[in-house]
C-alpha cells in the first residue's frame, strides 16, 4: 500500500477502532451506520468489508476505493485469520472455565449433599447448589412417594406457584415423561399461564440404570434460554445427588437392619428361655437334645417336664409351626403357652391336644397351623400314651430286636378346625429302648444337589446307634445329617431329642 493509503478497522458496533492515515472518525461512524453488514459496500470512495467469525459479524475493514485489490485481500485474510484464532483461544479459555466451574460445583456438591445422610435434606442441598451457576426463576425436585412408587410429589423448590400446582400443570407432564424415559430435555416456549413458565431444564435423579426422581428448573425468561451446557452441568450434579440418595437410603435400611437384628437377638433370647434349659435327671432314664433354628427365630419347639402331682409321670412334646421366622416363632410362643397349660390338669394326650386346639382356633386370625405330638411317659413302669396332631412319627427302637417303630397315630393339625379327631395310643418301654423325637427339619435336611436326607436313613442311624446312650444316639443323628448335607444352608428348623430307658 502506497504510504499515503488509509486503513480502518472498525467494532462491530460500528465504533471507530483503529486506522492509519487521515481520518475523520464521526464520518466514518455516519457512514458505517449506512452501509449493510452482510457484504461489502462502496460509499464515498470508501469500500467497507465486514468481517465474520463463526457466522458472527464482528466489524469491518475500510480502505479506499482505489487501493489495490490484491493488497486488499491479503490484508483482509490476514485479519480473518488473526480474528479466528483470537476466537479460537478465547473459546478455549471460555470451555476451561466452564469445565473449571463444573468442577468446582461438582466439588462443593461431593462435600455438602455427599456428606448428608439425611433424605429429607438432599433435595433443598440440590436446589441451592444448582442455582448457584444456573440461573432459574423456578426449581423442584421429585422423587416417589413412599407410599407409591409409581406416584412422583415435590420434595422441596422454589419459586411461585409450586407445590400444589405444578404436577397438574403440564410440566407435570413434562416431568413424568423424564422421570420413565431417564432421558434429560430442554422445553422451550411454553408460555404457561398459571406459572409464568416460558421453558424448563428438566434431568433425571440417575444411578447407572436407576431412575430415582426429576431435578427441574424453570425461566420466565424466553430471550435467556437454557444451554447444553446448563443441562450437562445440571446432569452431573443429578449424577451426585442420585449417588447421595442411594448412600443416604441403604444408610436408612442398615439403621433399620441394625434395629431389626437386635430385636430379633432379644427374640431369639425370649424363645431359647421358652426352650428346656437342660435334659430333665431321672433315675433310669436318660434325655438329650438339640434346637437348631434355619433364621435367628424359628417355629419348632419341645419341651419335656415333669406333670405336677404325678412326680413319676413326664410330659414329651414336640411341635413343629408351619413357616419361618418371626411370625412363626409368634405363633410358636404362643401355642406352646398353651399346650402346656392345657397339659398341667393332667389329661390324656388326645384330651390335651383337642382342648388346646379350640383355644389356638380361637385366637387364629394368622391362618398359620402347627402340627405336634405329645406323649406322657410313667418313668416307672415304661408306660407310654401318646397322640399326635398331624406331626412326624417318632421312632422306637426295639433293644431286644434292634428293630424300630414307628409311634403313629391319626390326627389332625392344630388351628385349622374347631373341633379335631385324634387317634390315642400306648407302648410299653423296655429297658434299652430308644426313643427319637424329631420335626421335618431332620428328614427334609438337604445336600447340594437338592436330595433330601429321609427318614430311611435317620432309621438307618438308630438301629445302628442304639446301643449307645441318649447323648451318644443323637450325636451320631446329627453328625450323620452334617455329613450329608455339606455346606449347603440350613433351610429348615432342626429339632431331635432322644429318650433312653437306661
Amino acid at each position: 500500500m502506497p504510504t499515503e493509503a488509509k486503513l480502518a478497522l472498525l467494532r462491530a458496533d460500528n465504533q471507530f477502532f483503529v486506522g492509519i492515515g487521515e481520518w475523520d472518525k464521526n464520518e466514518v461512524s455516519d457512514l458505517v451506520a449506512q452501509h449493510d453488514q452482510t457484504q461489502p459496500r462502496t460509499m464515498n470512495e470508501l469500500r467497507f468489508h465486514p468481517l465474520y467469525v463463526s457466522e458472527k459479524f464482528v466489524g469491518s475493514l475500510v480502505t479506499p476505493q482505489s487501493a489495490p485489490e490484491i493488497v486488499v485481500q491479503v490484508l483482509y485474510n490476514s485479519l480473518m485469520m488473526l480474528l479466528t484464532q483470537s476466537q479460537e483461544k478465547r473459546d478455549v479459555a471460555s470451555e476451561a472455565l466452564e469445565r473449571y466451574r463444573e468442577i468446582n460445583l461438582l466439588y462443593d456438591v461431593a462435600e455438602t449433599i455427599g456428606a448428608t445422610l439425611d433424605i429429607k435434606a438432599i433435595p433443598k442441598l440440590v436446589l441451592s447448589e444448582a442455582t448457584q451457576v444456573i440461573q432459574a426463576e423456578l426449581g423442584a425436585v421429585f422423587l416417589p412417594d413412599s407410599g407409591n412408587g409409581d406416584q412422583l410429589e415435590v420434595k422441596s423448590s422454589f419459586g411461585t406457584d409450586i407445590p400444589e400446582t405444578l404436577l397438574d400443570d403440564p410440566i407435570g407432564y413434562l416431568v413424568r415423561q423424564i422421570y420413565e424415559t431417564g432421558q434429560p430435555s430442554i422445553y422451550t416456549g411454553l408460555s404457561l399461564v398459571s406459572s409464568m413458565i416460558e421453558q424448563v431444564l428438566c434431568v433425571p435423579l440417575k444411578m447407572q440404570d436407576k431412575i430415582m426422581g426429576v431435578v427441574l428448573l424453570g425461566r420466565t425468561n424466553k430471550k435467556q434460554i437454557f444451554t447444553a451446557s446448563d443441562k450437562k452441568l445440571l446432569m452431573a450434579l443429578a449424577s451426585q445427588t442420585a449417588i447421595a440418595i442411594d448412600k443416604a437410603w441403604l444408610h436408612k435400611q442398615e439403621i433399620k437392619r441394625q434395629r431389626l437384628d437386635k430385636e430379633l437377638a432379644v427374640g431369639q433370647q425370649i424363645q431359647l428361655s421358652l426352650l428346656p434349659e437342660s435334659s430333665p435327671t431321672i433315675s433310669g432314664w436318660e434325655f438329650a437334645s438339640i434346637y437348631q433354628s434355619a433364621r435367628q427365630v424359628g417355629g419348632d419347639f419341645y419341651n419335656i417336664f415333669e406333670l405336677p402331682g404325678s412326680p413319676h409321670r413326664i410330659g414329651m412334646l414336640i411341635a413343629d409351626v408351619t413357616g419361618k421366622g418371626v411370625p412363626a416363632a409368634l405363633f410358636m410362643a404362643f401355642s406352646r403357652t398353651i399346650i402346656h397349660t392345657t397339659s398341667l390338669h393332667g389329661e390324656n394326650p388326645a384330651t390335651v391336644l383337642q382342648q388346646a386346639n379350640r383355644l389356638i382356633y380361637q385366637d387364629n386370625r394368622s391362618k398359620i397351623f402347627l402340627t405336634a405330638f405329645y406323649a406322657i411317659l410313667e418313668v416307672e413302669t415304661g408306660r407310654l400314651t401318646y397322640a399326635s396332631a398331624g406331626h412326624n412319627w417318632p421312632l422306637w427302637i426295639s433293644a431286644k430286636t434292634g428293630d424300630y417303630r414307628e409311634l403313629s397315630a391319626v390326627g389332625f393339625l392344630l388351628g385349622a378346625f374347631d373341633e379335631i379327631e385324634l387317634e390315642e395310643c400306648e407302648i410299653q418301654i423296655a429297658t434299652g429302648d430308644v426313643l427319637a423325637f424329631f420335626t421335618d427339619g431332620v428328614p427334609e435336611a438337604m445336600n447340594v444337589h437338592g436330595e433330601m436326607f429321609g427318614e430311611e436313613r435317620l432309621q438307618t442311624i438308630l438301629t445302628t446307634s442304639y446301643q449307645g446312650n441318649a447323648k451318644e444316639v443323637l450325636q451320631s443323628i446329627v453328625d450323620t445329617v452334617q455329613e450329608f448335607t455339606g455346606n449347603t444352608p440350613q433351610s429348615d428348623d432342626f429339632t431331635l431329642f432322644v429318650v433312653k430307658r437306661a
